[in-house]
């Protein structure tokens, strides 16, 4: 393990410009192994109330393999268009996710980035430079603001307290990284990179930063997986396929729907995952009045299909919990007039720190995913400091991160993202309860968790047009967002850290926070106080 002592951190080093010596001893000081961030600032939404569990958590360090807590700081939040629709014809599109060896680009750029282009910079003095263009109340502003606001604090440490270190590179053994950049317009983009030493590591970063912007993180790119533990059960066609769907009853959707919110109409809700199966009879496409707009897909080309299928069943499974239709067929979501937006990064059940973070930063930009909230079941036990940033840059522009606790039903595994629910009062780490009330076996305990949700044997959607029931964190994340939707529904100005807030402070109390967080989410009560 690498010790927080031998990984670097500085003030907003420029890694442009220093030419490869200058890189070459920044590596040197990073080591080839662990993680490497230059200064970068916080990010982080307001502060947790008293009602929210985060507040309470003990100013004591973490343990080693867990985030060190970040200073408290509150960037401003851009106003969102909740309601905004966002199709693949209006915007930049993804170029598709990194392969494993990426495509040789264009001299001078090393990488390509493994996540779609930033958007074209807005209008302005030509000669402005291309790293400032984005101006202070720009494309970026709040992320520049945290950049700037933060860079003293955030001189010392690192997010992560240590990270498993890398094997050394070569050209029979290349070793994949991962790295986040502020971007030429001010918008973080992430980009991937295989090298082969740690001449060519530094080579590659040099050339990054020229093309890409201030090196914000960088580090090898690990493996993520989804949070579920049950395969799907198809059970026929939807006319004929009406299943428990207990969970309804327990956080009480049905009242919450009686208040006039429209079941979450206008609400854009991102489910990074493994695709979803749009051709659903309870989902459908927006085209045709359903529920799933164009997205973004992240997985190689050779992968079969886009965001609007799935690579396997995990992601159908999770958009029907948050947004199945309300009609006469087979079951319904907690807001089931949502707008569902697929961020394909998981082939099956698996993937990578690249294109999770890839994705979460495509889901938060205003301008092209524009998500208000987005659902994360999936996760890690190696803390990330680029998938932090990409948390950072999604509560920047208003998305509420709901993300899965973990399943390894243990009290020593921090899963994450989840785990940066202690650092981030955006994030909502959500845990599994059964039909009872009562923990569900799989479900991790932690001091991380924020709130619980029903989890075990949850019957929605999965591909071939079919129903099955699911258990896992996973299935207790997407009801928890679907909430947060409600929330959003009725109060559109609410910040990140506001909906969590309201969720937590209206959640059932089931007992201690390390297992259960504030409790279970209650849609009815989370949606009847005034904003």
């Amino acid at each position: 393990m690498a010790t927080p002592g031998s990984r670097h951190r500085r003030r907003r080093v420029r890694l442009a410009g220093l030419g490869l010596v200058g890189v070459l001893a920044l590596v040197g000081t990073a080591c080839d192994g662990g993680a490497n961030s230059s200064a970068r600032g916080a990010g982080t939404s307001e502060p947790a109330t008293a009602s929210d569990p985060a507040s309470g958590a003990p100013a004591t360090s973490p343990p080693a393999t867990g985030p060190a807590s970040p200073p408290s700081s509150t960037p401003a939040t851009p106003s969102r268009s909740s309601g905004a629709t966002v199709t693949k014809s209006g915007n930049p599109e993804p170029s598709g996710a990194p392969s494993d060896t990426p495509t040789a680009p264009t001299a001078p750029t090393a990488t390509q980035p493994a996540g779609p282009p930033s958007p074209s910079l807005p209008s302005g003095p030509s000669e402005s430079p291309a790293d400032e263009a984005a101006g202070p109340n720009g494309p970026g502003a709040a992320w520049r603001s945290a950049l700037a606001g933060d860079l003293a604090q955030w001189s010392s440490s690192p997010v992560c307290a240590s990270q498993n270190a890398a094997p050394p590179a070569s050209t029979t053994a290349p070793v994949r990284y991962v790295a986040v950049t502020e971007g030429p317009s001010g918008r973080p983009e992430a980009h991937s990179f295989t090298v082969t030493s740690a001449a060519d590591k530094s080579s590659q970063l040099e050339a990054l930063a020229q093309t890409s912007g201030p090196i914000v993180s960088f580090e090898v790119d690990t493996g993520v997986q989804e949070v579920a533990i049950d395969d799907p059960v198809y059970l026929g066609p939807p006319s004929a396929s009406f299943g428990p769907q207990w969970q309804i009853d327990k956080v009480k959707y049905e009242t919450a729907w009686g208040v006039g919110l429209a079941q979450g109409a206008g609400v854009r809700v991102a489910i990074v995952d493994s695709g979803v199966q749009a051709d659903h009879s309870d989902l459908g496409r927006t085209e045709s009045g359903g529920a799933v707009a164009p997205g973004a897909d992240f997985l190689s080309s050779t992968v079969p299909g886009d965001e609007r299928t799935d690579s396997g069943s995990h992601g159908t499974h999770v958009a029907g919990i948050v947004g199945a239709r309300d009609n006469a067929i087979g079951g319904i979501g907690g807001a089931p007039k949502v707008t569902i937006v697929p961020v394909r990064v998981l082939n099956g059940g698996s993937g990578s720190i690249a294109n999770v973070t890839s994705g979460i930063l495509w889901a938060a930009d205003n301008g092209l995913g524009n998500a208000d909230v987005i659902n994360l079941s999936l996760g890690s036990s190696q803390c990330s400091e680029t998938l932090f940033d990409a948390l950072q840059f999604a509560v920047s522009q208003g998305a509420t991160i709901v993300a899965a606790a973990g399943n390894c039903s243990c009290t020593t595994e921090r899963l994450f993202p989840a785990a940066f629910s202690n650092n981030l009062t955006g994030v909502i780490a959500v845990a599994s309860t059964d039909i009872n009330n009562q923990h569900s076996s799989f479900s991790n305990v932690n001091d991380y968790l924020t709130i619980s949700a029903p989890g075990s044997g949850i019957w929605s959607t999965v591909p071939a047009n079919g129903y099955g029931l699911k258990s896992g964190t996973s299935m207790a994340s997407p009801g928890v967002a679907a909430v947060a939707a409600l929330v959003k529904a009725k109060c559109p100005s609410y910040t990140p850290a506001q909906v969590r807030t309201r969720l937590t402070s209206t959640a059932q109390s089931l007992g201690s926070s390390t297992i259960f967080g504030a409790g279970l989410v209650r849609a009815d009560l989370a949606v009847a106080p005034a904003c």
